[in-house]
């Protein structure tokens, strides 16, 4: 639930030592894990590098740039993992090229 991400997320930021990735299991526990790092002001841009296949899926992907939050870093990589890119051309042929996709988690308002 919400709830339940919510508050595992309050947990792991509690830490001593942070975690270095989390994983959501459904999409209501990430968006309260969403929700604890807006609460918590938490903000910054992750930079993933990810293989992007002829026909557009994303192969490998990893964090080339950190965010500096573990919570952020992971769920700009859960997305990147999931897109469909438009896939490099050399003429008309496809192939299968790596690049820089920067994430940005910005408040752009605060909550009540």
């Amino acid at each position: 639930s919400i709830r339940s991400g919510a508050a595992a997320a309050e947990a792991l930021l509690q830490r001593a030592s942070p975690p270095t990735a989390v994983f959501c299991f459904n999409d209501e526990m990430a968006m309260g894990v969403i929700a604890e790092a807006r609460r918590r002001g938490i903000q910054g841009t992750a930079i993933i590098r990810t293989q992007v296949l002829e026909n557009g899926d994303c192969r490998h992907a990893g964090v080339q740039k950190s965010s500096g939050y573990p919570l952020l870093d992971q769920a700009a990589l859960d997305a990147v993992k999931q897109w469909r890119f438009v896939p490099a051309r050399r003429g008309s042929q496809t192939q299968v090229a790596w690049v820089e996709v920067p994430i940005t988690f910005k408040l752009t308002n605060t909550p009540d």
